[in-house]
């Protein structure tokens, strides 16, 4: 996995866990 590609999973996780609070 692409260092880049891990900013965008940890950025999906962040606005996920945002919408369910």
């Amino acid at each position: 996995m692409s260092q880049h590609q891990a900013v965008v999973v940890f950025n999906i996780l962040q606005i996920t866990a945002k919408d369910e609070d």
